[in-house]
């Protein structure tokens, strides 16, 4: 899906306005100045963080405070800095003022949260559509829909921005050819990744869109209502368009204009998907709303079918409008299968149109799964006659990759296997295969994954290579490999890593083909070299990612913080800066003269663990630290998730809590989070709410007992959803009076009513782990909620995590006769999107005149 940018001046250092128009580019020894009256610039940043002291608190000699002003040094410097006293830095700063000095005006405002003033754009990731080696697609509010050439620093419009906003666009597919585009238009959602809409097929005249315009739908319909289609998109080769209509069938289109192919007839709606996932396998699987794959020749398909018959129902109430209250509430089905129940029935189908008339294959399960309930994970083309086949078993601890031939009868064979037998298999794992593979030099592809090293002494994730079955770590380093970008015919395996003693980071590195003679050569990283920032006015970045052509020529460097993000497009081979895509510079417009929280990242010492939890504060404009402030602890936790990074948030909640409520807001990353290998990941594997509560207690404990300016007896804690869980629990488990009240929206209250495929990943099957499941039930715990303040919100309409869990933890406090707060949204989902508002004012309102109120000293009302 292809993401807008509704900025003005996307491009800052070029004009889109015409059908083409020249931009000029900024190469990496251009100096690039940004000069705005009242900003300041990256020197004066680091002259201002230079003089700011030490905050003068005896800390235990474990930690160590140091402010790190990131400035132009490299990683490798801040990286050296942080081995010698890692404990304590600063990411972002605020100001040196003193409180009764800053003015009301000049603190962050509710609205300038709330309307997103601060988001950048851009952000987190890169919001164009690569379409080919050298070209982005991509719209612009007041531009239209454009493509933009990175060789040439042109761009040629598609479609103008008045003639979007007519159709209603939403997305947009450009056929390979050029010949047409496929927009998107009228969406409805359907899940949280999916939606149905209408297709509009527009043809292209030189280059532009024509006033012809066709529906797409079956010739033979004749419906007075508009056909919906819930996925739809265009070969990999010439116009070809594959869709699924509304009641889950699959059609195929030769040419865009040309005569319909129905490939699947038993599609209904709610109960038989084909083509797309139902709800658990988008939700919990792909994280996305597609299950088909075409070959690169653009003559085969594959897609997955998901029957839902045998599911339980779970019945979703709509309770209407007051505009259109309605007399009995709606019910809506949803197939949810949850712990321990009977999950879809799943299928994978292969057609080719090389060989006629489509004849459809079943692709079958490995024979070494066989007595298994098993399922597929991925799928990917290897070359226009092979595809892979990622398979699972239920629980998720067992892959197998199968290669897969499109002619015949599409028969395959197995090329690797892995079991984990202390955590989990990633459901997204990734996969590469050897760009220059055929089948005439090997039958069988060399390819590259990420796995953890077993014999390292965190189980880091590294680059393997599997060829003929043989296993090689490409990679030994002391940090999480996250990701490969690419493997491309240049030789190079792209890939993104953790700085090594920066848990927080994220870099690009590349390392050199293993069939190649120079790959004895260390990975190189592209990023750490671009950190000094200097033509940008910028500071330095430790948190990236990428986005990468086609073929991988050109990418676009992201830098998500910590400060400002930017983007800039470089050429691969030389790493060279072509130019500067985006450099938020409205954004820095509007955080101009606002007083920020000034940002500080620590590592605290836990108990069972040789390393530390990460732990990020956020302190509030004119900090003072021989004043006493309340904290708020953020906790989310969930399984390989992570929340303590060098991203740039300074537009979400705690920025308005901490810069204008005068709160110290802390996020805690416990044990099983990401970012410090699978052994730290892997401690909560059959165990929730355990190790992640003893983290959050350590912590908490920590801070208050050895940060002066932390008020122990006016400390809060909340989450959302897995934090939910986690804030509750926490709350529930505290007999030491850490914290005085909790916040828990949309908490899952006991594992067994949540889906299988997320739960028995991390907790196994209920008959086999029964005592961690009961253990994992807050229900049992709550007494110690009865000195304390305790807030309660969930949606009604929420799919995800089911209203009927706050349901019943009200009862249960009920039962105990424990008063607390409650909060319930009608007909709103595991976002509560619609009143985000009202949510964050009920919030903030807890915290200072229910949590707080007895105990208030010095908070800002």
């Amino acid at each position: 899906m292809a993401f807008f940018s509704r900025a003005r001046g996307l491009f800052s250092y070029g004009d889109l306005n015409g059908s083409v128009s020249e931009i000029r580019g900024v190469n990496s020894g251009s100096s690039v100045h940004i000069d705005e009256p009242g900003m300041l610039s990256a020197n004066d940043k680091y002259r201002k963080r230079k003089r700011r002291t030490l905050i003068g608190v005896a800390l235990l000699a474990l930690v160590v405070i140091l402010i790190i002003a990131l400035s132009s040094r490299q990683k490798e410097m801040v990286s050296s800095a942080l081995k010698r006293l890692p404990k304590s830095f600063s990411s972002a700063s605020g100001t040196s003022r003193h409180p009764s000095e800053i003015k009301s005006e000049n603190r962050v405002k509710y609205q300038d949260f709330i309307q997103s003033r601060f988001v950048p754009t851009n952000y987190p990731d890169f919001n164009a559509t690569w379409i080919s080696d050298k070209e982005f697609m991509l719209e612009n509010f007041y531009d239209g829909l454009q493509i933009f050439d990175v060789e040439t620093l042109t761009s040629k419009k598609l479609m103008s921005s008045s003639l979007m906003n007519h159709y209603r666009v939403y997305d947009y597919y450009l056929s390979v050819d050029r010949k047409y585009l496929l927009l998107k238009t009228n969406p409805s959602r359907v899940y949280r990744r999916s939606s149905i809409a209408e297709f509009i097929i527009m043809p292209l005249r030189d280059g532009r869109v024509s006033t012809t315009q066709n529906k797409l739908e079956p010739a033979d319909y004749n419906g007075k209502r508009p056909f919906l289609i819930r996925q739809a998109s265009f070969a990999p080769t010439g116009n070809g368009i594959v869709y699924v209509d509304r009641e889950n069938n699959i059609y195929y289109r030769p040419t865009a204009l040309g005569q319909d192919v129905k490939l699947t007839t038993n599609g209904e709606d709610g109960k038989i998907f084909n083509g797309i996932p139902d709800w658990v396998f988008e939700e919990e699987v792909f994280e996305e709303s597609n299950a088909i794959w075409w070959a690169p020749d653009g003559k085969k398909l594959v897609w997955g079918s998901f029957d839902d018959t045998e599911v339980e129902i779970y019945l979703l109430q709509s309770y209407g409008t007051l505009e259109h209250v309605e007399q009995y509430p709606l019910i809506k089905d949803l197939a949810y299968p949850k712990v321990g129940n009977k999950n879809p029935i799943v299928t994978l189908w292969m057609c080719n149109f090389d060989q006629g008339p489509c004849d459809t294959k079943l692709i079958k399960p490995p024979k070494s799964l066989k007595g298994q309930e098993v399922h597929f994970s991925r799928v990917k083309f290897v070359d226009d006659h092979h595809f892979a086949v990622q398979w699972m078993n239920r629980v998720q601890n067992v892959t197998v990759v199968s290669l897969c031939q499109t002619e015949g009868e599409a028969d395959c064979i197995e090329i690797f296997a892995n079991e984990e037998k202390e955590g989990w298999i990633e459901f997204k794992y990734t996969l590469y295969f050897d760009p220059l593979w055929t089948p005439e030099k090997s039958p069988v592809p060399d390819f590259v994954t990420i796995l953890s090293k077993p014999s390292s002494k965190h189980r880091y994730r590294q680059v393997m290579l599997v060829s003929d079955q043989k296993r090689t770590f490409l990679t030994q380093r002391d940090a999480d490999v996250t990701d490969i970008a690419k493997w491309s015919k240049d030789g190079y395996i792209y890939f993104m890593a953790v700085a090594e003693d920066l848990p927080g980071s994220e870099h690009m590195y590349r390392l050199p083909s293993p069939n190649l003679s120079n790959n004895d050569l260390d990975p190189q990283c592209m990023s750490c070299s671009f950190n000094t920032t200097d033509e940008l006015h910028k500071r330095p970045c430790e948190k990236f990612s990428i986005s990468m052509s086609n073929e991988g020529a050109y990418f676009v460097m992201n830098c998500r913080g910590p400060g400002t993000p930017y983007s800039c497009i470089h050429r691969t081979s030389t790493n060279e800066m072509l130019m500067v895509y985006d450099d938020n510079y409205k954004v820095e417009r509007r955080m101009k003269g606002v007083e920020l929280p000034t940002i500080q990242h620590m590592e605290v010492p836990i108990s069972g663990s040789e390393l530390k939890a990460q732990v990020k504060m956020y302190l509030p404009p004119g900090f003072d630290p021989t004043r006493e402030y309340p904290m708020l602890v953020y906790i989310y936790g969930g399984p390989g998730s992570q929340h303590v990074d060098l991203s740039f948030n300074q537009f979400e909640y705690q920025t308005y809590l901490a810069g204008s409520k005068e709160f110290i807001y802390t996020i805690i990353d416990p044990m099983g989070t990401a970012g410090q290998g699978d052994k730290w990941r892997f401690s909560m594997y059959h165990q929730f709410g355990t190790v992640e509560v003893t983290t959050i207690q350590d912590v908490t404990r920590y801070l208050q007992n050895n940060l002066q300016y932390i008020d122990a007896e006016r400390t809060a804690i909340w989450g959302w959803s897995y934090g939910g869980f986690l804030s509750l629990t926490t709350l529930a488990s505290d007999t030491e009076n850490m914290f005085d009240c909790g916040i828990s929206v949309a908490p899952v209250a006991d594992w067994l009513l949540y889906d299988t495929y997320y739960t028995e990943r991390y907790m196994g099957l209920p008959q086999e782990n029964r005592q961690g499941y009961n253990e994992s039930r807050v229900f049992g715990k709550l007494d110690n909620l009865r000195n304390k303040s305790f807030y309660l919100i969930h949606g009604t309409d929420d799919d995800n995590v089911h209203y009927q869990q706050s349901l019943l933890i009200s009862q249960a406090l009920e039962d105990k006769d424990i008063l607390f707060r409650q909060q319930s949204y009608t007909d709103q989902d595991h976002s509560i999107n619609d009143y985000r508002e009202h949510l964050y004012h009920s919030i903030t309102d807890f915290l200072i005149n229910d949590c707080f109120r007895e105990k208030d000293r010095s908070i800002r009302k």
